[in-house]
């Protein structure tokens, strides 16, 4: 099926409905949404949740209190396919299961999905297991994902965390320089590299990495966005540009 035809079995496919709950000090996810949705039939809902701007396991921790309220600001009713909750590291300090169990509790939807969860559907949607891993986070968080990766089946091989505590400073890494850390798996045997966080900007990048490091790029709001469309059976439309993942079989 060529790229046009693609695009029309897309427009004619399924409308997911998927809700997202972002976190108040983050500035990227819903612009890569829109990035990686323009093609796709996804209705997207957004609801906001409270957080520091101090990121570390206690304030992570501390945005389960909010969830309720959150989810109570989507519209009464509305027939959710996927709640996807766009915080990998929350996830993470939280749990996958307990993050979707509340949400379950709280909310009428068929799925929930979060970055972590995604991510490592997309590990094995690819058939990978040795994981190149970068992130913003200071060390608590970095290590505590990088212990649930390892326990979960896959093995982080290389990894690498520009270490800031502060989520407005992790918005301003650009591209630019996420790509420049990515050059330090050049040498890795890793299958794929992980880039974690959904305030990472990495849409304009994965692409033009994948091809300088030869091997599949994987960020957490491309495989959030994956995941919540593959949990809903819609189609992906495809580009080049939004990277393997996107665009494998």
């Amino acid at each position: 099926m060529n790229t046009s035809s693609q695009h029309a079995a897309a427009r004619s496919a399924k409308i997911a409905k998927i809700g997202m709950v972002v976190l108040k000090t983050d500035e990227v996810v819903e612009n890569e949404s829109r990035f990686y949705l323009q093609d796709s039939n996804v209705h997207l809902l957004t609801t906001r949740i409270p957080v520091s701007d101090t990121i570390n396991s206690s304030t992570l921790q501390a945005m389960r209190g909010h969830l309720q309220h959150s989810l109570a600001l989507f519209p009464e009713g509305y027939p959710f396919d996927v709640i996807a909750y766009a915080c990998t590291s929350a996830a993470t300090v939280i749990g996958e299961q307990t993050v979707s169990d509340d949400i379950h509790s709280y909310i009428q939807t068929t799925h929930v999905t979060n970055p972590l969860t995604a991510a490592k559907a997309a590990f094995a949607h690819l058939g990978i297991k040795k994981i190149a891993y970068l992130c913003p986070y200071v060390s608590d968080v970095a290590d505590a994902m990088q212990q649930n990766i390892n326990d979960s089946g896959f093995r982080i091989v290389a990894d690498k965390s520009f270490n800031e505590g502060s989520d407005r400073a992790v918005a301003a890494i650009t591209p630019q320089q996420i790509l420049e850390a990515l050059q330090t798996f050049r040498d890795s045997d890793a299958e794929a590299v992980f880039v974690s966080c959904t305030n990472l900007n990495c849409a304009p990048i994965l692409a033009i990495a994948e091809e300088q490091l030869q091997r599949p790029v994987i960020s957490s709001n491309q495989a959030l966005l994956w995941h919540a469309q593959t949990l809903a059976q819609t189609p992906l439309a495809p580009r080049e540009v939004y990277g393997r993942l996107w665009n494998s079989r």
